[in-house]
């Protein structure tokens, strides 16, 4: 089955086995994802993605899927052009803060310490600064007081300091997780840079092609998707996306502690 549409310039061709169980489809053209889109939001048990570039549009969609408990995976790679390469990375990982308590008690105590010299140093300066008024008029006195005045201003400004930087002692710590299971290649590493576009739909169905899991992608752009419901073909493919998500040495993948601090941030203290 061949149609060419002229005006759209899409084309489409379809090669159907004996008994139309298995079929191949070719789609050229603008709306190339339009029914793989479909496919991917009526997915039942599982949808496995690789593409090298993914936008917040499409992201929603596999969250919403997740949270449905469709198993989602998908592997994408560091975009040549950052873009909203942060903000597709805090929608990912969860950051979960937490207090160290042994730390947090012990900063307390400290400042609670500190705190109690300051407003003892605090009822002395004011003794002092009374007594040097009375001895105003006695020259000998007052500098007796103001030289005895001067311990007191050290040490204050000695506390000021020991409470700055108590207050800088971390009794934060983080820990971070996958909103959905994600493998980031943000590093090309031996000269590999993941480049296929491939979607496993509950293993029933399998898109391969140039279709980029992007709104343009799906959409605007100009793109070629082959279409595969034959059965054997498609178990492969998924051994192959295991495999890569599973490979740590050709294909390594993100940290996910290290990428969870880089976009989030942490505050320790």
């Amino acid at each position: 089955m061949k149609n060419y549409n002229k005006k759209n310039c899409n084309f489409y061709y379809k090669i159907s086995s004996e008994d139309n169980k298995d079929n191949v489809e070719i789609y050229i053209g603008q709306s190339c994802g339009k029914q793989l889109q479909n496919e991917i939001l009526s997915a039942q048990k599982e949808v496995l993605i690789i593409s090298p570039y993914v936008d917040m549009c499409k992201l929603y969609d596999l969250i919403n899927l997740h949270d449905k408990g469709i198993n989602v995976h998908i592997a994408f790679s560091k975009p040549y052009n950052r873009g909203h390469e942060e903000e597709i990375l805090r929608k990912l990982i969860i950051q979960e803060k937490h207090i160290d308590e042994i730390k947090y008690n012990q900063k307390l105590n400290k400042l609670k310490k500190n705190r109690n010299m300051a407003f003892c140093s605090l009822i002395l300066g004011i003794a002092i600064i009374i007594l040097s008024v009375v001895a105003m008029f006695n020259t000998y006195s007052l500098n007796l007081y103001f030289l005895a005045s001067l311990p007191f201003f050290i040490g204050l400004r000695y506390l000021i300091k020991k409470k700055e930087s108590l207050n800088k002692l971390p009794i934060y710590y983080y820990t971070y997780k996958e909103r959905i299971k994600f493998k980031y290649f943000w590093e090309y590493n031996n000269n590999r840079f993941i480049h296929s576009k491939i979607y496993i739909i509950d293993r029933r169905v399998a898109y391969l092609g140039s279709i980029n899991f992007t709104y343009n992608g799906f959409n605007s752009n100009f793109e070629t998707r082959v279409r595969i419901t034959h059965q054997d073909q498609i178990e492969n493919l998924v051994d192959f996306v295991n495999n890569i998500f599973n490979d740590h040495s050709n294909f390594n993948g993100h940290q996910i502690d290290y990428l969870g601090k880089d976009v989030h941030g942490e505050v320790l203290y």
